[in-house]
């Protein structure tokens, strides 16, 4: 089965230290908007595609290839039911070819929220792991973020990358 990961699962290391995925092609989830604003138990914000129904408007990320065996693992790691839930979208991959596949889409945001550095820093690293397009990355960098003071969750949280 195919997975979106538009957020900081776009990060190969961290979602294969979460479950084991194979990357199938960089997507475009169309309709939606990248937003910040999943509220998350730690205070932070946490990445959302948000369905906008506007055209101009899309998410970028990359498809994985999973085992429908690991989909229950994916969903703790989520925290289906607990912020997140799944549903079915059409991706269209690079080649104009379109799929469906996965996502992960936020039940409780609030707009007045940041992502911690760490988090955001996920997300860059996949984004550009993935050479998903320059503009996009100019985007995501420009989002504001804030510092976790919880130094040991962001020494846990990066670590993958050392």
């Amino acid at each position: 089965m195919y997975y979106f990961a538009y957020g900081s699962n776009m990060s190969s290391k961290r979602l294969n230290a979460r479950i084991k995925a194979i990357k199938f092609a960089n997507g475009k989830l169309l309709k939606h908007k990248l937003k910040f604003h999943k509220a998350s138990k730690d205070g932070s914000g946490k990445c959302n595609a948000f369905e906008t129904e506007d055209l101009n408007d899309f998410v970028l990320g990359v498809v994985y290839e999973i085992d429908k065996n690991n989909l229950n693992n994916l969903d703790i790691f989520e925290g289906k039911g607990h912020g997140y839930d799944r549903k079915e979208v059409e991706i269209t991959l690079e080649n104009m070819t379109k799929i469906n596949a996965i996502i992960y889409y936020a039940t409780k945001t609030d707009d007045s929220l940041l992502p911690y550095d760490w988090y955001l820093k996920h997300v860059l690293f996949g984004a550009k792991e993935n050479e998903l397009e320059e503009n996009y990355i100019n985007f995501i960098q420009e989002i504001s973020s804030k510092e976790d003071l919880d130094k040991l969750r962001e020494q846990k949280e990066l670590k993958i990358y050392n």
